[in-house]
């Protein structure tokens, strides 16, 4: 029987058998040769830690309210099933059967898609992205995070010339960066208490690195700036503190973005000083799941337009996914970087 990743209980992970489904109706059978989790969100379901873990975001009221209250049609639920939690967010493999009424994909085609880290998957086939030959995985399996950033990056109005800071280094603030640039960005600052991802961050294009544990994040965007401050700030870590300096960083009537979940209370962040006085534009993005600021932007555009971009090669996820371990070691590596994010960026699965 194939093998998939599973968390029987909050914070442990092990690999464990599973029955594959028979196809069904507009159904693709793939052996998976690439996955990746999704380190952030993710994390917090891992641990059952997450603050939605409990309520329901209630698309009648717009409000999230306690699962046994909500009236209306959920949108947003903790993602376990009977108890377990299965990780995994992207995958990259090859079709080995499809049902009879698949037209578009045949066997032996490499495909992605969003799913768990298991040897064998069955997906609905319009679910499918299909791969060129030239197409390396890492970079397929980073369409999720690119959606998260592109989205940011759109939200915030960044305009050509403007200096961006983006903290928090991990997948989304690395895409972020090189989106930033793309974007017209004159200057991009990157942000990380790991050394890691600040290396990663200056090899894919960011003009100066800061590591807030050393130094007063806001204060030095502010001497890189020459006291100005940046024009937009992206806030990709989950970190008050970070939101904090973001803040404290930015220039009068500047762009605050957040594309974090952040959980908890607000430790680190003060609405009592610098938010006062460079009073911001704070926005959250949320891309692509019904809610946007572009209405012409819906979910099927702003995937397909991010999987053009991966695919075109102006993107580099060469450094983001790293490092790649082989699936019968995820267990110990999953739990290893829920416990330790220095140890990875974007943890690959190699099956």
């Amino acid at each position: 029987m194939p093998k998939q990743l599973v968390a029987n209980n909050p914070g442990v992970c092990e690999i464990e058998e599973y029955e594959v489904p028979e196809l069904k109706s507009g159904e693709v059978k793939a052996k998976t040769l690439y996955g990746c989790p999704k380190h952030g969100t993710e994390m917090q379901f891992f641990f059952n830690k997450s603050s939605i873990d409990t309520h329901d975001y209630d698309l009648d009221k717009l409000m999230f309210v306690k699962s046994e209250d909500s009236q209306g049609k959920p949108f947003m639920k903790y993602p376990g099933v009977n108890g377990k939690y299965y990780p995994g967010n992207m995958w990259v493999g090859e079709i080995i059967e499809t049902a009879g009424d698949v037209k578009d994909f045949k066997a032996g085609q490499r495909v992605a898609a969003h799913g768990k880290l298991r040897e064998i998957q069955v997906v609905q086939a319009d679910a499918l992205h299909a791969m060129p030959d030239d197409m390396d995985w890492k970079s397929a399996v980073c369409l999720d995070p690119i959606t998260v950033s592109y989205g940011g990056v759109q939200d915030s109005r960044l305009k050509l010339g403007d200096v961006a800071a983006v903290f928090g280094l991990g997948a989304i603030g690395l895409l972020n960066v090189q989106l930033a640039k793309l974007a017209g960005a004159s200057k991009v600052i990157g942000l990380d208490v790991i050394e890691s991802r600040r290396s990663a961050a200056t090899q894919l294009g960011a003009d100066f690195t800061i590591n807030p544990a050393e130094v007063d994040a806001g204060e030095e965007l502010r001497k890189l700036t020459n006291y100005k401050g940046v024009d937009v700030a992206f806030e990709t870590s989950g970190s008050y503190s970070a939101l904090h300096h973001a803040i404290r960083g930015i220039c009068p009537a500047g762009t605050v973005c957040s594309l974090a979940w952040h959980q908890g209370s607000p430790i680190g962040l003060d609405l009592g000083k610098e938010a006062h006085y460079n009073f911001p534009n704070l926005i959250f993005s949320f891309p692509g799941y019904g809610w946007s600021r572009f209405p012409n932007w819906d979910r099927q555009r702003l995937q397909q337009s991010c999987w053009n971009l991966l695919r075109s090669g102006r993107i580099n996820c060469d450094p983001i996914v790293n490092p790649v371990v082989d699936f019968m070691d995820s267990a110990q590596m999953y739990m290893a970087i829920a416990s330790d994010p220095s140890s990875s960026i974007k943890l690959g699965v190699k099956f």
